[in-house]
């Protein structure tokens, strides 16, 4: 018995749509060397060397700017897809890691949800403790080693 498909086309302003959000942009290889002339051919190595610089700041390889994430699979993740890296209100953690926050407003600065930080907070604590019980169980030989 044959089968015939049909097979509709979205109207072009549906599949423009799509393109319209807040999507990742391209650049030019200009725009990508241009800014390395700025800037120094190394990341900070300590906190000292990069607390008073430039805010936002520009190394946004840096494993603590809030731009992007690395996965564990090893891709990139936009935290700000609709944003430029020097359009941040706040791009280090490091600049929000002193005191105690609300968890809306961790949320607010990473991009995510409330509960989403409620879940990394919760994961975190049951590291911490199993490192603390580990920590007990290990006579103190091996770890001065």
């Amino acid at each position: 018995m044959p089968v015939h498909l049909t097979i509709l086309r979205q109207p072009r302003e549906l599949r423009n749509r799509r393109r319209a959000g807040a999507r990742s942009s391209t650049i030019t290889r200009r725009e990508i060397d241009a800014p390395k002339s700025a800037l120094p051919r190394s990341l900070p190595a300590t906190r000292a060397d990069c607390e008073h610089g430039e805010r936002p700041c520009p190394y946004v390889s840096c494993r603590h700017h809030l731009y992007l994430d690395v996965t564990p699979a090893g891709s990139l993740k936009l935290n700000f897809p609709d944003k430029q890296p020097h359009e941040l209100e706040y791009s280090c953690v490091l600049d929000l890691a002193t005191g105690e926050r609300a968890l809306e407003e961790i949320a607010m600065v990473m991009n995510v949800t409330r509960e989403r930080i409620r879940q990394l907070e919760e994961r975190l604590l049951r590291v911490l403790e199993g490192r603390m019980r580990m920590a007990r169980l290990t006579p103190a030989s091996v770890l001065d080693e």
